[in-house]
């Protein structure tokens, strides 16, 4: 509004005058409350002196239309992803043609370097202005979810025809609680595995945990199936190794193989899994489980 009382208004004038205030040229239609005008238009001033001598002057008032600042709230992300508070998707709806400018807090007082890359929850205050010089200011409200964190543990190795069971939970120990959990062969996370819990065929797969809220980490895992088989010998004699494939316990029998010796295993990618001592029995068992 404007205050049409103001000594502002009617500076340079005779001293001492009294003044009346109307909205129509031949002042015979007051104003209720001159101090606080909110339409535009001419509005006249009668200023009397001591003695009753008058004089009527007009006064012209331009009240532009306030602005509005319509917001729509981003959609909620997931940590590290940020939000573009600039977006013209934010401001649908508001006055044509406004310049905006971005803070965080409710006053404007403190703008926001990066208004594009909002990392952080919370409510922050956009301001816009048109080219009258007139604003408004509204809040958006940005969600940003924590990001969840898989935590993998690789099951122990097993002997075909054992398998691994990948949706135990000794395999995620130490995730965020309450995570859905889904399983792939890939690392972009198109290919699924077909039954999670028989996994009979050593490589690497990847567990997906996903929130309530849809956030989710990526881990891979390392199953390692091995096979009992390929005896490599030197030594001009028949080494018998069974039964093959095993469930963990094995039987080996030297033939006339005498002396201190050793049994080296390795899984099928080539890695030393297991070492043992042959003493001079001819036939001996093991116990592979575990390994």
């Amino acid at each position: 509004t404007v205050d049409i009382t103001s000594s502002t208004v009617t500076g340079g004038s005779t001293g001492g005058l009294v003044y009346t205030y109307f909205s129509n040229s031949n002042a015979t239609t007051s104003i209720t409350n001159p101090s606080m005008i909110s339409n535009s238009g001419n509005y006249y001033i009668v200023g009397e002196n001591g003695l009753g001598c008058t004089d009527t002057s007009m006064v012209s008032l331009v009240i532009n239309t306030k602005p509005i600042v319509n917001i729509i709230n981003p959609d909620p992300i997931c940590d590290p992803e940020t939000v573009d508070i600039t977006a013209s998707t934010i401001t649908n709806g508001s006055t044509g043609g406004l310049i905006y400018t971005y803070f965080s807090n409710s006053n404007a007082t403190a703008s926001i370097t990066n208004p594009n890359l909002i990392s952080s929850s919370g409510n922050y205050y956009i301001v816009g202005e048109d080219l009258n010089g007139c604003s408004d200011t509204s809040f958006v409200s940005v969600t940003v979810n924590p990001k969840p964190t898989v935590m993998v543990t690789n099951p122990t190795a097993v002997f075909s025809p054992a398998t691994v069971d990948l949706t135990s939970s000794s395999v995620t120990t130490g995730s965020t609680n309450g995570l859905n959990y889904s399983y792939f062969t890939d690392n972009v996370a198109n290919t699924f595995v077909a039954d999670p819990t028989t996994v009979s065929v050593s490589g690497t797969y990847y567990i997906v945990g996903t929130t309530i809220d849809g956030c989710s980490d990526t881990t891979s895992v390392l199953v390692d199936i091995m096979t009992v088989s390929g005896i490599l010998n030197s030594m001009g004699t028949t080494i018998k190794l069974y039964p093959n494939p095993s469930n963990g316990n094995i039987t080996v029998e030297m033939g006339s193989i005498k002396g201190d010796n050793e049994m080296r295993i390795f899984n099928s990618v080539g890695v030393l899994k297991a070492i043992f001592k042959l003493d001079q029995s001819t036939l001996q068992q093991f116990h592979l489980e575990g390994f």
